[in-house]
């Protein structure tokens, strides 16, 4: 129970770091918490300015998949 605590404590903890408005943060379930911010995470490392894109691996996806609602 408390490893469980301590994951939905860290799971509310980045809700609370994503660029969305505050009204909106509260409904987000766990599941679309962590689905945006490995969105917001790719789309960063994506469009990072200066800065090499890494390598692709097969079956990873792709800068800019997914991210028409980000």
């Amino acid at each position: 129970k408390a490893r469980r605590d301590q994951i939905n404590a860290q799971i509310r903890a980045l809700r609370d770091l994503l660029p969305l408005p505050e009204p909106e943060r509260p409904r987000l379930s766990y599941l679309h918490v962590m689905a945006l911010a490995c969105i917001y995470t790719r789309k960063g490392a994506c469009l990072r300015p200066g800065e090499q894109r890494p390598r692709r691996r097969p079956g990873d996806a792709a800068c800019g998949d997914g991210m028409r609602d980000a």
